[in-house]
């Protein structure tokens, strides 16, 4: 059980640095190079570049939620939990609300972005 935690954390950890790490390369070098080179292929070339990413983001997402889900069974926590205020004030149960909030955050700006403004 204890490798089954341990790899689920690591693949956790994976999924968010891929994702992270994805964004920034598109925001931080991908998007600077094309706006420098003034190619009238730099928007097909962006555009091409996010819906491939896009495919990677879900399937991070998909990951995250249920390596995390996995993550706090394994640690005890059950469903049941989110509805006893003692658990909600405890440190723990603080932090594992505020990524849950975070985690929803980002998930509704990324769907509105993929599959609304686009």
């Amino acid at each position: 059980m204890h490798a089954l935690y341990v790899f689920s954390v690591w693949l956790h950890i994976l999924a968010a640095t891929v994702w992270i790490g994805g964004m920034l390369f598109l925001v931080l070098v991908i998007v600077p190079w094309l706006r420098r080179g003034g190619s009238s292929d730099a928007a097909v070339f962006l555009r091409e570049t996010g819906e491939r990413f896009r495919n990677v983001g879900w399937a991070c997402f998909v990951i995250l939620a249920i390596t995390g889900t996995s993550n706090l069974w394994a640690r005890g926590v059950r469903l049941s939990d989110f509805t006893r205020a003692e658990w909600l004030q405890s440190p723990f149960g603080k932090m594992v609300i505020v990524k849950l909030s975070a985690f929803l955050l980002v998930l509704l700006v990324s769907a509105a972005h993929d599959f609304v403004v686009g």
